[in-house]
């Protein structure tokens, strides 16, 4: 008889359970968080699986990959593309004007003066979207080739 998979015992773990009735409560949460991870991300790294290095793999952890490994299905090959340029509105600022505007006390998005709790006149919405590479390779398939007019 085996004990309970790594990741949901590690997790049970953390919480000290007092009595075998609360830790199996845990671990009954942790298989439905688990299975959540699994059917939003599709490839979620198991423990002992042959991907590594996810969390609970059992592997040392420091020098391995995080998030599932390449993809092996299919028998096309991708090249590295060049690195996109920032989207437009986007502006880097020189190291030298960095430096000016931190001698100046200056905002770096407004050129107003910088102080503590310092909210912009004019703020942007900034907003990070991250999407697996085989997720993008599988909805370009679903789609189809586009159609003409």
């Amino acid at each position: 008889m085996a004990g309970p998979k790594p990741e949901i015992a590690a997790a049970v773990k953390v919480f000290e359970p007092d009595s075998l009735r609360s830790a199996f409560r845990l671990a009954g949460y942790k298989e439905e968080e688990l299975a959540s991870w699994r059917s939003t991300i599709g490839r979620f790294p198991k423990a002992g699986g042959s991907e590594g290095g996810g969390i609970g793999s059992g592997g040392s952890g420091a020098n391995a990959p995080i998030g599932p490994g390449p993809s092996t299905a299919g028998a096309v090959t991708s090249t590295r593309q060049a690195p996109r340029p920032p989207p437009k509105g986007f502006v880097r600022l020189p190291p030298q004007e960095i430096e000016q505007k931190r001698r100046e006390g200056k905002c770096f998005n407004c050129d107003e003066r910088f102080t503590v709790g310092h909210k912009c006149a004019k703020p942007d919405l900034m907003m990070l979207v991250g999407r697996w590479e085989d997720e993008a390779e599988e909805e370009a398939a679903e789609e189809g080739p586009p159609e003409l007019e």
